[in-house]
């Protein structure tokens, strides 16, 4: 069965960062990577990068990590948002119910327990995350602009136990052309790990569940040919999908 593509509005390309530079502040930090791009040297206050075909270290701040704070003005941002505005009937793309809320966090046993049926270890920032909360309330809802298709509802983001068969459905479907997915990455620069889980957090967005628990790479994977790095960690995702900071 294949999903219906519950696209959040389209923001653009993966944003902040030019590609190279983007494809090493995602990569683990200060680790040894290979490059493919134009002869380049490179300098800036946090980088310095040597390329083509020479194996190099990138030294790079760690991404900050999510905060109670940060994400309580998370929540209280986008509720605020929410609360009073409509659905505007000339967007193509999923958009948020007036009213929509987040719901309440998961406690410690809870995320054990969400891991376990995914046979994931989440990075510590999606933990964090799902603590503080747990997806929202109301289905997101596409109207297709002005072309008379009928709207559509789908779910906004997601919460475990509630869309856990969606997100099992997800993460099969981005796994079947697993191959192909780690080479439209690679031609960008980023080297996606072959024992890496992919975790839907919304729509298409998915976080990446590597060795390191302190990386949490959210890529934007439409299809196996369409994907980017959309935040180089949790935090700067949530700031560019829900904040508008991108």
């Amino acid at each position: 069965m294949t999903l219906p593509q519950d696209e959040p509005i389209n923001r653009g390309q993966s944003p902040v960062y030019p590609r190279f530079i983007r494809a090493y502040y995602s990569n683990s930090h200060c680790q040894e990577s290979w490059i493919k791009i134009r002869p380049w040297l490179i300098f800036l206050p946090t980088v310095y990068l040597v390329v083509e075909g020479i194996r190099m270290t990138s030294f790079l701040p760690r991404p900050e990590p999510l905060t109670h704070d940060f994400l309580q003005e998370l929540k209280r941002t986008t509720e605020a948002r929410w609360s009073s505005q409509s659905i505007d009937p000339e967007l193509y793309g999923f958009q948020f119910q007036q009213g929509t809320r987040w719901n309440a966090g998961l406690t410690d046993q809870k995320i054990e327990e969400y891991e376990n049926s995914l046979r994931h270890r989440f990075p510590r920032d999606f933990k964090v995350f799902l603590g503080a909360m747990n997806g929202t309330d109301l289905p997101t809802l596409n109207v297709y602009g002005d072309s008379g298709f009928p709207a559509q509802q789908s779910i906004g983001v997601y919460s475990y136990p509630r869309d856990i068969d969606v997100i099992r459905q997800r993460i099969a479907e981005v796994g079947e052309n697993r191959d192909e997915l780690s080479t439209t990455l690679a031609e960008q620069g980023f080297n996606l790990p072959g024992d890496a889980g992919l975790v839907p957090i919304y729509g298409h967005r998915y976080v990446m569940c590597s060795s390191d628990p302190d990386s949490s790479v959210v890529l934007s994977i439409a299809d196996p040919t369409d994907a980017v790095v959309y935040g180089s960690s949790l935090r700067e995702y949530l700031e560019n999908e829900f904040l508008d900071r991108g």
